[in-house]
């Protein structure tokens, strides 16, 4: 009835009964109670008359569990004592294995580093050697320039230039004179050689004005070859003999705007225009 929940009746008796134990399932509870067999023999003596009430004895408990748990407590591990040594576990033959391909890929790093830093050195003297060696040349090439005659003002100085000059000096003002364009360094050895007034005599064919021949002709003259020298000495080397004429040709035509030549035309352009310029009103 217990098991099956089964509710009570009103024609049911009451009795009076003691509680034993408790549990929260029917066969926990099954297992503890008491069965009829053991009962038996004492229910003819507990038999009593209706209305009278005698103490019930129960039989010795076979149960051997403890009817309430008790909470279980766990002991606090105490620390280990600080005198006490740590075991530390040896690695293992994989551990160990991987531990020396670790250290010899280290070892390896540090190897090509010393390499990499090795050739570096190597580098940076090589630039140091480099750069003293320049400066030593650009001082030799100073020296040679500065007995370099100046600019021609007749013929007859710029011929004893051109017939005084070695090849050391060649070289050293084509590494002088070089531009960024073939044009500007032309323009730049031709200045080295002559001054305006002696410039303005030559054209590159000998043509002057009206094609007349009235100048002297570059191309002809020992001025070219030496020019040709000298660009053998600078970016400029591979360039055609049409290219250098062209280059020459535009220079040698605009020889009167130099020192100051052009701001002077420009100056009585602007006042020939002023003059000419009729006044407002008339």
């Amino acid at each position: 009835m217990v098991k099956n929940q089964q509710s009570s009746e009103e024609t049911w008796d009451t009795y009076k009964c003691k509680i034993l134990c408790q549990a929260n399932t029917y066969e926990k509870c099954s297992k503890k109670a008491y069965d009829r067999k053991e009962l038996s023999s004492e229910s003819s003596e507990s038999e009593c008359i209706e209305g009278e009430t005698e103490e019930f004895t129960p039989p010795s408990l076979r149960r051997t569990e403890s009817v309430i748990l008790q909470p279980s407590f766990k002991t606090p591990q105490s620390p280990p004592a600080k005198n006490k040594k740590l075991l530390i576990p040896s690695p293992s033959n994989k551990e160990k294995s991987m531990l020396l391909m670790q250290v010899g890929d280290i070892s390896r790093r540090i190897t090509r580093l010393g390499d990499l830093v090795s050739k570096v050195l190597d580098m940076v003297s090589t630039v140091q050697e480099t750069l003293n060696n320049m400066q030593k040349e650009n001082n030799t090439l100073k020296s040679k320039l500065v007995n370099l005659p100046s600019p021609a003002s007749t013929h007859e100085e710029l011929d004893a230039t051109l017939g005084s000059l070695t090849d050391d000096v060649i070289a050293a003002l084509g590494r002088h004179i070089t531009k960024d364009s073939l044009r500007s360094t032309v323009r730049e050895f031709i200045k080295s050689f002559m001054k305006k007034s002696v410039a303005e005599t030559f054209s590159w064919s000998g043509l002057g004005y009206g094609r007349r021949h009235i100048k002297l002709a570059f191309r002809d003259h020992k001025i070219y070859t030496v020019l040709t020298s000298v660009l053998q000495s600078t970016r400029f080397k591979t360039s055609t003999h049409a290219e250098i004429g062209d280059a020459t040709a535009r220079i040698l035509s605009l020889v009167g705007d130099w020192e100051g030549g052009r701001a002077a035309r420009t100056k009585g352009i602007l006042s020939e225009v002023g003059e000419n310029r009729e006044p407002e009103g008339q």
